[in-house]
């Protein structure tokens, strides 16, 4: 969000350039739709206006200090940096959004930073996922195959304080949908139940570095068999917690990604996954961070008595082909983010 004199520019699409004293000199945004064929409207209320620019650095404090909100845009496994990159700075009434959460991101960074779930001395709340798929294509080049038209969650710790984080993007992020419980937007999150399989099932051209789409060449009815089998499971998971978790090709309808709800067609003629490449090594966020998902699921599942033989299959599978064992170095349990304590008994 920038600011510009008395106006204020709260979309994610605007276009804006500026001179050298900050005066905006154009400006433009895309319509709500992005997509290949999206025009630009001018915005001709802006000019003239003075931009106050924002501290485009790298130095925490600078970038914390004074701030109410804080968005923190990163993969799962760089939520414990920036919670330890932000603890020096951090200040009571300051809101956190850790977007995505994957899987309990906000419960992790407020544990990291010394906070129960309930201490609402600071509000961290969490998104489901990115409100774009995003992928580079080539330098300084980001293509956006699609933004998401609903199916959107975020919720809070405290979850009281839900409705007011979500009152302050909603307007940015029109499709939002405010969530009871964090459970909710973890869960909702389907990497763990799309990515692994469609590694595990194509391991051998992913190894060999060739060049395919992830999803239209490496679905098939065998492949989203796998997926359909974790994605039960996952809603089982919510089920035993009261929790209602979505199947994924039906929320991918919602998003805007798929146009059937299927786990094999709908996947592979996927219009907001086409033209997504898959990577060209094993050693990748889709095993490391996706299974990574998968133990704390089996955990939750062990926890509750919800039985989990895909999930565990999975899991087993890519602990064996990437020669690592993820349960060993599961980041987290539900003991270790308190889940026990701080989300199921309430």
């Amino acid at each position: 969000m920038l600011k510009c004199s008395d106006l204020m520019l709260n979309s994610v699409d605007y276009i804006v350039i500026v001179d050298k004293n900050f005066n905006i000199v154009f400006s433009a945004r895309y319509e709500s739709q992005v997509n290949d064929h999206a025009q630009m409207i001018r915005r001709d209320e802006y000019i003239n206006k003075k931009l106050t620019e924002a501290y485009p650095g790298i130095d925490m404090e600078k970038v914390i200090d004074g701030a109410a909100l804080i968005f923190i845009v990163a993969p799962g496994n760089a939520i414990i940096p920036f919670a330890d990159a932000c603890r020096p700075y951090v200040h009571p009434g300051q809101i956190y959004v850790i977007c995505p959460g994957s899987c309990f991101g906000s419960l992790e960074f407020k544990n990291a930073l010394g906070y129960d779930a309930a201490d609402d001395t600071i509000i961290v709340a969490e998104t489901s996922t990115l409100p774009y798929a995003a992928r580079i294509s080539g330098p300084a080049k980001v293509r956006i195959p699609n933004r998401l038209k609903g199916g959107y969650y975020i919720a809070a710790l405290p979850s009281s304080a839900t409705e007011q984080v979500f009152s302050l993007l909603h307007s940015i992020f029109e499709n939002m949908e405010s969530a009871d419980s964090i459970v909710k937007t973890s869960l909702q999150n389907a990497n763990p139940v799309i990515h692994p399989a469609v590694m595990l099932s194509n391991l051998a051209r992913v190894e060999n570095k060739e060049t395919w789409e992830f999803y239209r060449d490496g679905v098939t009815k065998g492949v989203g068999r796998i997926i359909k089998a974790v994605d039960r499971e996952r809603i089982a998971i919510g089920a035993a917690v009261n929790v209602a978790i979505i199947s994924d090709p039906e929320l991918g309808l919602t998003q805007g990604y798929m146009a059937d709800e299927t786990y094999d067609h709908g996947y592979s003629a996927a219009p907001g996954f086409a033209g997504i490449l898959a990577p060209k090594t094993a050693d990748h966020r889709y095993f490391n961070e996706d299974v990574n998902g998968l133990c704390l699921w089996e955990d939750m599942g062990e926890y509750l008595k919800v039985p989990t033989p895909a999930i565990t299959t999975v899991i087993n599978m890519a602990s064996i082909v990437r020669d690592f064992d993820f349960r060993v170095h599961r980041t987290k349990t539900v003991k270790g983010l308190r889940l026990d304590t701080q989300i199921f008994n309430k």
